[in-house]
């Protein structure tokens, strides 16, 4: 609901760690699977900080 009102005012919501930017962050979808947290991986480390930006 919060990304669909970001998107309406035109930001955006990221992920930044030392790895990169990501759309994603590692939720519970990931936990409940297993998923070993790793620099392939396509979604942001769950210590990766969340910042508002102003969309591209």
């Amino acid at each position: 609901m919060v990304n669909g009102l970001l998107k309406m005012a035109g930001y955006r919501v990221e992920y930044v760690c030392d790895w990169g930017t990501y759309d994603r962050r590692y939720g519970d979808m990931e936990y409940y699977l297993n998923t070993p947290i790793t620099r392939e991986m396509k979604v942001a480390p769950p210590w990766a900080e969340k910042r508002i930006v102003r969309g591209r």
